[in-house]
């Protein structure tokens, strides 16, 4: 949550670039809040059993390292058009 309190604090100071818009700064919030709340589900799991708390753990560091079990809204390798004007 370190991470979340700082990009909130760096938002309000307005210490970032102006070139990213708001979608910026609410997709990473929403990416840092999942994520703790995946990682806390993960560290619950142990309670049950160790094994699948641990797989969950390393599958959730991969997805987010890699993207590979959740991408964003149209895929990864979506492609974009580029308009000339």
């Amino acid at each position: 949550m370190a991470v979340y309190l700082h990009w909130n604090y760096a938002c309000r100071a307005k210490l970032l670039d102006d070139s990213a818009d708001k979608a910026v700064f609410r997709a990473f919030k929403n990416r840092v809040c999942i994520a703790q709340a995946l990682y806390l589900a993960a560290a619950l799991m142990c309670f049950v059993n160790t094994y699948p708390s641990v797989a969950v753990t390393i599958s959730i560091q991969l997805n987010y390292a890699l993207a590979l079990f959740f991408s964003p809204k149209g895929g990864p390798n979506k492609e974009v058009e580029l308009v000339d004007e």
